[in-house]
């Protein structure tokens, strides 16, 4: 009797600290992709930034820089004027209906000392036709004082896409807990 009693709480012991391990490694797992997301958007502000930047030196060269952007760096790029005529469009995607989704979520230019200033926006989310994808405005203000809008979009990664680069350690570690048990 008591040798199946003491078996009984071994058992619920193992159960308890292999659910512990589990919780741990599903919350190691979470902040892996938290970080991964988390470096994407880096990615696209900083390229926003970047481009705004080279841009409002010299606004003759879009054409090819962006090209060269959108092939090196795998994003969509539409460059337009400030009466809406395109510049400039990089995209297998429909960048004009996306710019349309995101409108209501991206500012406006802002003033300074009564001038238009450059200025860049958040990330937004937009989900078309069952893709996600993160964009990216920036309002560029060239030398000549002429307003332009760039909207860089990606695809934002899948779920799955940034769970399986850590799941390989996470299985490792609950197998070698099981057996050190």
């Amino acid at each position: 009797m008591l040798d199946t009693l003491r078996r009984r709480l071994f058992c619920i012991a193992i159960c308890v600290l292999m659910l512990s391990v589990t919780l741990l490694l599903a919350v190691s797992l979470q902040s892996s992709v938290a970080v991964q997301r988390e470096a994407e958007v880096t990615y696209l502000q900083r390229m926003s930034f970047l481009l705004s930047s080279q841009l409002e030196k010299t606004i003759d060269d879009a054409p090819q820089l962006l090209a060269d952007y959108a092939r090196e760096m795998n994003v969509s790029c539409l460059l337009t004027a400030d009466d809406g005529t395109i510049l400039y469009e990089s995209s297998t995607i429909d960048m004009s209906a996306l710019a349309r989704d995101a409108a209501q979520s991206i500012g406006t230019t802002p003033l300074t000392n009564g001038q238009p200033a450059s200025t860049q926006s958040g990330i937004v989310n937009i989900t078309q036709n069952g893709q996600r994808y993160e964009l990216a405005q920036a309002t560029i203000v060239s030398g000549d004082g002429a307003q332009y809008s760039l909207l860089l979009a990606q695809e934002a990664p899948a779920l799955w896409s940034l769970i399986v680069p850590a799941l390989p350690r996470a299985l490792l570690c609950w197998c070698a807990a099981l057996v050190l048990i």
